[in-house]
């Protein structure tokens, strides 16, 4: 049976009979929106994360207050609806961490010059840190269309992407206005990161500065 019949069937009491059954029902139909919660936060990063976590949200609510009037079951409908606001909280503070610039006041880079100009294959490839810093300043670019990932690596916080961070500082945008996304424990990152620190002969506290190369 597709989920969205299982819902079905849960709200009208077709497949179940009994209340208590229809909340073991509500209960598999909230736990497989949880998960849909936890892959998309996974696989979207940040700002769509985020948004995904407060539609699936509602959604969880919606299921719950359908509950609440179905029979003689609101009790465990009510205990039910605790329990995914708490999974709401978990999952805002444990995987959503994007939108919280703040996170990177005081971080460190990983090197100690960078290019002018953007590498080849990034989002901004062809343009400069200075033509992004312009677009930043005039408001063609929203800094959330500028993200930074970092990773915390023996308690120092460590920005990956300098010439992004570079045309931010450039835009004279806060940090705390920067779009941070978390890419701790990242294998991929993870390796970028330990290049980065090798050829610049750093250690993990990193550098406070960068300088533009050829300057």
């Amino acid at each position: 049976m597709r989920p969205w019949s299982v819902a079905s069937a849960a709200l009208t009491g077709r497949a179940f009979g009994a209340p208590r059954r229809r909340v073991v029902a509500f209960g598999v139909v909230i736990r497989f929106v949880n998960m849909l919660v936890f892959v998309l936060v996974a696989s979207l990063g940040l700002a769509s994360g985020a948004r995904a976590l407060e539609a699936k949200t509602a959604l969880r609510q919606n299921f719950l207050s359908h509950a609440e009037r179905v029979g003689d079951f609101g009790l465990e409908a009510r205990e039910m609806r605790q329990e995914n606001r708490a999974v709401s909280t978990i999952i805002a503070s444990e995987c959503c961490d994007a939108a919280r610039g703040g996170v990177l006041e005081g971080a460190n880079f990983a090197q100690k010059t960078f290019g002018r100009m953007f590498s080849k294959g990034g989002a901004f490839a062809g343009r400069s840190v200075d033509d992004v810093a312009g677009a930043l300043r005039s408001g063609a670019m929203k800094p959330s269309e500028v993200p930074i990932d970092y990773i915390v690596r023996e308690g120092n916080t460590l920005i990956l992407n300098t010439r992004s961070a570079q045309a931010l500082e450039a835009a004279g945008i806060p940090r705390s206005a920067w779009t941070a996304v978390n890419r701790t424990g990242q294998e991929m990152y993870e390796a970028m990161l330990s290049g980065q620190l090798q050829r610049n002969g750093l250690t993990s506290v990193g550098t406070a500065t960068v300088r533009q190369s050829g300057l």
